[in-house]
């Protein structure tokens, strides 16, 4: 889950200004950002909740506390800590393992385990002098985490030690996106790193000239990744050469989601757009009703996103038609998610940070209180 920090390049140089005056009220709190943040990457005190699930529970990363919630009627199970901790905030998105845990990176600049059955901590392992701003990957017996200031931590996921550590020039605000033997790791460097996933050894590394806010997404043997100088580049996995570059309106911070042979990916002026996969060519684009961070949702040919401005979409993957939309209120910056036969979205700005949607016709189900 990414935030809201400090923009400039490690080098000192402004990051680009592409889409600056269209993206409304999230680009000025992203300058806000620039002025009030630290080079370390640093983050305001607020930020939008976090999200993971399974068949039957949602996992909210939401203020100080991790909440475990029904997914059938939206109560709460459990949460962890059972009171707050002073300058402990979760909000990244919660990484489930197989074994029945759940891997969690917060603003004390540590990573805690907990038990996704009861949410009993397992181990806490702080690490560094940064907060971490990414979410956790969960890899077999490892769990990789990127830090505030620009390293990625291998981690023994049994115990927490570190195994190894990677540097970039700048802060990590996603997770690593797996392929093979090979992690992808995206900077505010403006470089896309492939990583050796057992050494943490560089492979290749690129530099796009424009920050990079969201992970990548992997297909056909390319690397998809958007840029904040409104660009969607695809590069060849191996090596790091570029294949093709296709421009957007504005920034694109969220993912690009891959639904067979086409591309979907938002950005920050509105604009949601469909390219080949193999060319970068335009098939569709839309103008949804604000700026569009998230990273799309994609199933059974339909494409699942909200924006800024509190609205929730369901589009057809193959033309862009609109098949429902539903103002759900807040703002809708975090990346949606379908289990248990609910549509998720976190929402910021609202007394309920977690509702449920229908997915075929967008009819509110549910919407989360926390406890006082």
């Amino acid at each position: 889950m990414l935030r809201i920090a400090h923009l400039t390049h490690a080098s000192g140089h402004h990051l680009p200004r592409t889409g600056k005056k269209r993206a409304g009220p999230l680009l000025a709190s992203l300058a806000l950002a620039v002025l009030l943040g630290a080079c370390s990457g640093a983050l305001p005190s607020t930020s939008w909740p976090g999200l993971s699930a399974s068949t039957t529970t949602a996992y909210l990363a939401d203020g100080q506390y991790l909440f475990a919630i029904d997914l059938q009627n939206g109560t709460l199970r459990w949460r962890y800590p059972e009171k707050a901790v002073a300058g402990t905030t979760f909000y990244s998105n919660p990484a489930l393992t197989a074994d029945g845990r759940l891997a969690l990176t917060s603003s004390d600049k540590s990573v805690h385990l907990v038990d996704a059955t009861s949410g009993t901590v397992v181990w806490r392992m702080p690490l560094g002098r940064d907060p971490f701003v990414a979410p956790a990957l969960v890899l077999g017996e490892s769990l990789y985490a990127p830090a505030g200031n620009g390293t990625l931590y291998a981690l023994n996921a049994a115990d927490g030690a570190t195994r190894w550590t990677f540097s970039t020039k700048h802060a990590i605000w996603s997770a690593p996106v797996p392929q093979g033997e090979v992690l992808y790791v995206a900077s505010l460097d403006h470089n896309l790193y492939a990583v050796r996933a057992a050494d943490g050894q560089l492979v290749w590394s690129r530099d796009l000239g424009g920050a990079l806010a969201g992970g990548p997404a992997i297909a056909n043997d390319l690397v998809l990744i958007g840029t904040f100088d409104g660009r969607v580049v695809a590069l060849d996995a191996a090596r790091g050469r570029e294949v093709w570059t296709t421009q957007a309106k504005g920034w694109v911070w969220g993912a690009p989601v891959v639904v067979g042979e086409s591309a979907i990916f938002g950005d920050l002026t509105g604009g949601l757009q469909a390219v080949e996969l193999a060319t970068g060519r335009t098939r569709w684009q839309v103008r949804l009703d604000g700026p569009v961070r998230a990273t799309p949702f994609a199933e059974a040919g339909l494409i699942y996103i909200g924006t800024e401005a509190g609205t929730a979409y369901a589009l057809d993957a193959a033309d862009g038609t609109i098949r429902w939309q539903q103002a759900v209120g807040g703002k809708l910056y975090g990346d949606p998610l379908l289990a248990g036969g609910k549509l998720l979205f976190t929402v910021l700005e609202s007394e309920s940070p977690l509702v449920a949607l229908n997915p075929q016709t967008g009819a509110k189900l549910w919407g989360f209180i926390p406890p006082k």
